[in-house]
């Protein structure tokens, strides 16, 4: 047997996730600090702030939204591949 190493090209799709944040803004009152919550493939994050006024109230100022976006990626990368053959001697007799 006869072993050799041949470099090659492997054909691979890398797949990820990235994250993708915004604000919006809210500026409303509110009676109780909201939880956070997932609606789909995104995550809120309520921001809330205490404010005096005469009374002291819950203002919602803004949320946080978190989404993910699924990507994948074509690529190429060399390897090597070890390939083994065998000779096979035939003995007439």
């Amino acid at each position: 047997t006869s072993s050799s190493e041949v470099e090659e090209l492997a054909q691979a799709t890398l797949s990820g996730t990235r994250v993708e944040v915004t604000r919006e803004r809210m500026d409303r009152e509110i009676d109780a600090i909201p939880e956070t919550r997932v609606e789909g493939d995104t995550t809120i994050i309520p921001v809330v702030e205490e404010i005096v006024v005469i009374e002291k109230r819950l203002i919602l100022v803004e949320e946080i939204r978190i989404r993910q976006i699924l990507t994948s990626e074509d690529v190429s990368v060399p390897v090597t591949v070890r390939k083994q053959t065998a000779t096979v001697e035939r003995i007439d007799e």
